[in-house]
């Protein structure tokens, strides 16, 4: 089972000549559900395929259950001054089911920023030049994929045996110990970049990355 429910909202203006703003706000939500379950025995008899006419020592049974839900908040806003100084600003609050009830929750902000240079008065008269422009831009990005959907509890397994009476016998064991502590993987990037076209047929982009990744997960 998989639901997901999305709703935006957006508002443009311009102010004057020269201003412009794009305003959105929105909010996502997702729920995913999956359960499955098996069962075998041996020396069932043929004209009856039914587990409890088998051998009751070779019966063996299994079964999964996890739920996962995500929710986000988010808004963006784009300032275009002129087509000279253009401003993005993003953010999210995001919510995942795989960590605990105290530390679900992330914040995850982005802004970027681009100075077109060659649309400067002092630059119009330069015709060779026809597009100089600054970028520079920060963000940080957060992420909850590990493969276990309750990432801060202890996994038990029913798939242990035991030495029972000198007979070994099916029983439930740890299979996994959790770190409750666990949360939001985050990844901050950092960019500066230079977009430079002239001549009307040539161009050139330098860039300058950072990346740093903090509290990593291990699927």
């Amino acid at each position: 089972r998989f639901d997901q429910f999305n709703v935006t909202a957006n508002y443009k203006d311009r102010i004057g000549k020269k201003f412009r703003i794009n305003l959105l706000a929105g909010y996502e939500m997702r729920y995913r559900k999956s359960e499955w379950s098996q069962s075998h025995i041996y020396d069932m008899m043929k004209n009856e395929p039914v587990l409890s006419f088998g051998d009751p020592n070779t019966l063996s049974t299994n079964a999964s259950r996890s739920e996962y839900a995500a929710l986000s908040g988010f808004v963006r806003a784009n300032f275009d001054y002129d087509q000279r100084y253009i401003l993005e600003l993003n953010a999210r609050y995001d919510g995942s089911s795989r960590f605990s009830p105290g530390i679900r929750f992330g914040f995850f902000p982005s802004a970027a920023f681009a100075w077109r240079i060659n649309r400067e008065k002092w630059m119009r008269k330069v015709k060779w030049i026809d597009n100089l422009k600054l970028r520079a831009s920060y963000g940080r990005l957060g992420n909850d994929n590990v493969s276990n959907s309750y990432a801060y509890a202890d996994r038990m397994s029913s798939t242990a045996y035991y030495s029972f009476g000198g007979t070994m016998v099916n029983g439930i064991a740890y299979s996994m110990f959790a770190d409750p502590y666990t949360t939001w993987e985050k990844v901050d990037q950092t960019n500066v970049g230079l977009d430079f076209d002239f001549l009307n047929q040539f161009s050139l982009s330098v860039d300058l990355f950072g990346k740093k990744v903090s509290d990593m997960l291990c699927a």
